[in-house]
């Protein structure tokens, strides 16, 4: 029996008693700061007011077990005393490296194995204290402490008096300290549960974490204050006419006299209305009976303002325009005793036929979901972090974000003003352990009421904010209904957004005329394409009248985003589809480092931490130190702002279209290239026409004319650039890329495949063909070509085999479940494709009458999960100039019908670093995530063509792919090396080259633990399987799956020595046929 806490004062174990929201907490108010007038509240710098006061920093902290364990001394008014850390304010202790507590992953289980609302006895507790003095001025005023958010239940005590407590980790909670101070200094104390009754309602396939996690400090206003501001800024139907209505509470003992004050800035300060907009302070009379009476039916307890402005110009994410509003609090002697302000912006959010529109525009969603991450911070994100997360996205085209699964700290919200992003703002609710009974329980009706509506109070004055989110995944009942109906009432400028109560409509199970109680738009997770498109024509003829904005899809887990441009093409070209959100933005890693001193990003399961669910928490498009993954720019490249179209190009014409919904492409520049086998070969600018949003129109690009050799190819590259310089982007930033064939590459040439009618025949000898400097070797016993040398150096490490396997991505198969390896994945292991058997079978080497000479192997495959063995025949041709055309044939039978791939692999020595290709790139690129990587000549260190998914896999692969040379240098500089090329213009194939070998990506679980192989792993595929999102999500499409049946496919390989003109000998490989 634990001795009497101090947490008792609020009731005993008030946090696992969810009908106790908070006690002694104000009430909720929009975010705004106090200044001493008008000037300051204008500038908007909090700091420079005499009024704020921040109370970050270090902080003294100690861990408790349990809540019970807290005692009168922790909080009082003395010292802290020994055995104290210091701690630093915004931050989480399961963070700090000498606090016995730590990060815990789950996605849907809660982390303890009980039922609500009952948490652990064993409930770590964290106290911190500091003192404070009040600063000048503040004796005689109310002094408020402003809790930014502590997860996950909070107790404030001040001088050793219990002030108030309150849940809820992800909103702000504010007391008023002014009863509990004294002179001089004042000691506060927050305590901080870590479990609570409201960890049942924040399972958000999230860490776990503990502590201050958001800024604290304190403010002081006079006993009369501005209590709230609420101002919506909308647009009348003419899109054009501001409607501005400002509703204002005044706290306080106030009397006769008072009145308010509003002033409208533009971005540079000048006023938009002659005279202040004026009110006298609404009070409720209480002179005489009958003046009482009429106040009762007649005071609304705010005071309100409203007024109209001509031809404004909306607030949109392609044009965030903020008006500032100013707003005085002036008593009865004329004196101003607060000011404030607040930035709006004016903008008109409605859903009509299937269309939600703002400003009037049917605007596509290209969004992201956003959860709140530092990879060594946790939750304590910084405001710089959140300002960054803001501009990558802007640079990437983002136009949206979902404030995943909670409200953000209000200055992310400032910066998507201020930026230009639209957001779904969504509440701190999610049961996900118990989807379809918690939100059922009366017992936690108070607690998800109190979570929306202190939300929307908070956030209803950014303009950013389109949509209010209920929560997720929380189930569908008659709690979301009601707040629902209290959004509409209290903000009907907004719209309403819950995913729990769409599932029904989407499916077509319900009458699709009723527009569903709890949901503006239907907002599905994860949905196929096909589903989509079915639901968008079931609905076409019917009284449904919301759009569908997919609030999660494209599940970015490992290397994945497959068929992102898919999805696009039917969004763009569908009624009533409007986008949606991909998950997530940000991997959710921790930064770790071995006992090596390697570092990795940690998940669920590295902090001792069970139950957990491993790497489901990295499933971003960013990295968690917010690196971009290649699928970032497919997305990017999809969402562009400009496109182009092909109009003639034989004489240069383009069509510019403006894909942007209101502003003009005044701001960007364009530019041109023409690249001749993927080498630049000329290039220049071209401006862009005066085009609004939403139109096209023609230019003509005056083109060089190139000379284009037989059997090469042209192309022709647009881009668009930021001219003007932005508040996200500098001048040069590439926005928009596209790049198009040039009439050239349609010529057909009629060359040889290679010197070989001018070299000398090429000498047999046993298992061994030489031609000239070039010796092929092939192992008869193994059925297998194991080496090309040149002026006898090895090209090869090892035998080039025949391949159907390769490192799963996460979309494969999460080989770190713990109870089931779904997925692909799972067949895959069962046929035994990582465990596959070469036996040899028979070879033949004949010497050919144009002086070749031609070598047949032929093998089995031997698959453990496959009773029949696989027959591959691989035919070689080695040619008097050293060129090995390679022609493959692999018997696969047509019930192996999902396969990683096909293709060849070989090894070849690590010094062959250099990687240069012609294909598509920069970055990696899979035939379901390919659209953004184009044609070109690339050159990298094949290190650099490591892809550091958080958990290892398979990585680095270019389709499209014509030729690649691994070489120890420049062949102009005296490198030399291997080439391997496509033996036909038409039939490019597919191509990794790493250190890392698929053996060890799949045994790693970490990056960590990957060591450089002593030799490079090259992959030469006809076909390798696409990516899908099949972690959480459709699996890879049917077209991008790898399917069985006969297979056959033909490559070269070919010495390069040093002044070799690599791209005219692969297009002379290209231009012969099979042997």
């Amino acid at each position: 029996m634990h001795p009497r806490s101090p947490l008792d004062a609020f009731g005993l174990r008030s946090w696992a008693r969810p009908e106790q929201v908070a006690v002694g907490r104000l009430p909720m108010r929009a975010t705004a700061y106090p200044y001493p007038d008008e000037d300051l509240a204008a500038a908007g710098d909090r700091t420079a007011s005499p009024w704020f006061r921040s109370l970050d920093g270090t902080w003294d902290f100690a861990l408790r077990d349990r809540p019970e364990s807290v005692t009168a001394e922790d909080v009082g008014a003395g010292g802290a005393g020994g055995g104290w850390l210091p701690f630093e304010v915004p931050g989480c202790w399961t963070m700090h490296p000498e606090v016995p507590d730590h990060p815990h992953y789950t996605n849907v289980r809660m982390p303890f194995d009980l039922d609500p609302p009952e948490v652990p006895d064993a409930n770590p507790t964290g106290v911190h204290r500091r003192t404070f003095t009040l600063p000048e001025g503040w004796d005689g005023r109310r002094t408020v402490l402003h809790v930014g958010g502590a997860e996950s239940c909070l107790y404030v005590f001040c001088n050793g008096e219990p002030v108030g407590m309150g849940k809820d980790s992800r909103l702000p909670q504010e007391f008023d300290l002014t009863p509990f101070l004294r002179p001089g200094d004042n000691a506060l104390a927050l305590v901080v549960v870590r479990w609570s009754d409201g960890s049942w309602l924040e399972d958000q396939d999230h860490w776990w974490m503990a502590g201050l996690h958001r800024e604290v400090f304190l403010y002081s206003t006079a006993p009369v204050h501005l209590a709230d501001v609420a101002v919506t800024a909308d647009l009348d139907e003419d899109l054009s006419t501001g409607l501005l209505r400002v509703d204002v509470r005044v706290g306080g003992p106030v009397a006769a006299g008072w009145h308010l004050e509003a002033s409208v800035l533009d971005d540079d300060g000048e006023a938009l209305l002659r005279q202040p907009l004026s009110a006298d302070v609404e009070m409720f009379d209480r002179s005489d009976a009958t003046a009482e009476t009429i106040s009762a039916y007649l005071h609304r307890g705010v005071t309100r303002l409203r007024e109209r402005f001509d031809d404004v110009t909306p607030w949109s994410s392609e044009n965030p325009v903020l008006h500032t509003l100013v707003l005085s609090l002036i008593d009865p002697d004329g004196n101003v005793v607060e000011a404030t302000s607040v930035p709006t912006g004016f903008r008109r959010v409605e859903v009509v036929d299937r269309e939600l529109l703002l400003n009037g525009y049917p605007v596509l969603i290209h969004g992201v979901n956003r959860h709140d991450h530092d990879p060594d911070r946790g939750k304590a994100v910084t405001e710089v972090g959140m300002w960054d997360d803001v501009v990558l996205m802007k640079q990437h085209n983002v136009n949206a974000v979902r404030t995943a699964h909670y409200p953000n700290d209000p200055r992310l919200l400032d910066a998507c003003d201020e930026l230009g992003l639209w957001v779904v703002d969504e509440a701190n609710v999610e049961s996900h352990a118990r989807l379809a009974s918690l939100s059922r329980d009366p017992r936690f009706t108070p607690a998800i009421l109190d979570r929306i509506v202190r939300m929307v109070i908070r956030d209803r004055n950014h303009p950013s904010v389109f949509a209010f989110s209920l929560g997720n995944e929380s189930g569908d009942a008659a709690v979301f209904d009601a707040a629902a109906a209290w959004i509409r009432r209290t903000d009907p400028s907004r719209v309403v957004h819950y995913e729990g109560a769409c599932h029904r409509a989407f499916a077509g199970t319900d009458d699709p005329g009723d527009p569903g109680p709890a949901t503006d738009l239907v907002c599905p997770m994860y949905p196929s394409i096909d589903a989509i498109r079915a639901w968008a024509e079931r609905t076409a003829d019917t009284d449904e009248q919301r759009p569908l904005v997919m609030c999660e899809f494209s599940h970015a887990m490992g290397n994945s985003n497959g068929s992102l441009a898919d999805y696009w093409a039917v969004i763009e070209t569908t009624d009533g589809l409007q986008g949606g959100f991909i998950w997530d933005w940000a991997d959710q890693g921790l930064r770790a480092t071995d006992g090596r001193g390697a570092e990795y990003w940690a998940y669920g399961g590295h902090f001792g931490d069970e139950p957990n669910d491993a790497t489901f928490c990295c499933n971003g498009l960013v990295w968690p130190d917010r690196t971009p993954k290649p699928a970032l720019l497919e997305y990017a490249y999809l969402t562009a702002p400009v496109r182009f179209r092909a109009s003639d190009l034989k004489r240069g014409r383009i069509v510019v279209i403006n894909m942007q919904d209101w502003r003009d492409v005044a701001w960007l520049g364009g530019e041109w290239d023409v690249q001749v086998d993927g080498e630049v070969v000329a290039s220049g600018t071209f401006e862009l026409p005066e085009l609004p949003g939403g139109f096209e129109a023609t230019v003509e690009i005056a083109l060089p004319t190139v000379d284009v050799p037989p059997g090469a190819e042209a192309h022709l590259g647009l881009r668009c650039v930021v001219t003007e310089e932005q508040p996200w982007a500098p001048v040069g930033h590439r926005v928009a890329w596209q790049q198009f064939d040039l009439p050239e590459a349609k010529q057909h040439p009629a060359t040889t495949s290679s010197d070989a009618s001018t070299a000398e025949p090429v000498e047999l000898d046993g298992d061994v063909a030489v031609a000239g400097d070039v010796t092929v070797r092939w192992d008869p016993d193994a059925a297998a070509l194991v080496d090309v040398a040149l002026d006898g150096r090895s090209l090869l490490a090892g035998p080039v085999a025949a391949n159907l396997w390769r490192a799963p991505t996460e979309n494969d198969g999460r080989r770190l479940d713990a109870t089931t390896v779904p997925g692909a994945l799972a067949g895959w292991l069962a046929l035994g494709l990582d465990r596959v058997e070469h036996e040899a079978r028979k070879v033949t080497a004949r010497r050919q009458a144009d002086g070749s000479v031609q070598v047949t192997l032929r093998r089995r495959l031997h698959l453990p999960g496959l009773d029949k063995a696989i027959d591959h025949r691989q035919r070689l041709r080695v040619q008097g100039d050293g060129t090995v055309l390679v022609d493959e044939e692999l018997a696969l039978p047509r019930s192996l019908d999902d396969l990683p791939r096909i293709g060849a692999r070989f090894e070849v020595p690590a010094t062959f670093d250099l990687l240069e290709w012609y294909g598509r790139g920069p970055l990696e690129s899979y035939v379901d995530r390919e659209s953004s990587e184009q044609l070109g000549r690339w050159r990298s260190p094949v290190a650099e063509q490591y892809v550091p998914y958080v958990l290892p896999q398979e990585h680095g692969h270019h389709t499209d792919t014509r030729w690649f040379v691994l070489a120890d240098g420049d062949p102009a500089d005296g490198g030399s090396g291997l080439l391997v090329s496509s033996t036909d213009q038409l039939e490019p194939f597919g191509f990794s080259a790493r250190h890392h070998h698929d053996a060890d990506l799949y045994a790693a679980t970490t990056t960590a633990e990957l060591q450089m192989s002593p030799t490079i792993e090259v992959h030469v595929d006809l076909v390798n399987r696409g990516l899908g999102t099949g972690a959480c999500g459709p699996d890879t499409l049917a077209p991008y799956q790898v399917t069985g049946g006969p297979a056959r496919w033909s490559w070269a390989l070919r010495p390069v020595r040093p002044g070799d003109d690599v791209a005219r000998v692969a297009r002379r490989i290209r231009a012969g046929t099979r042997p």
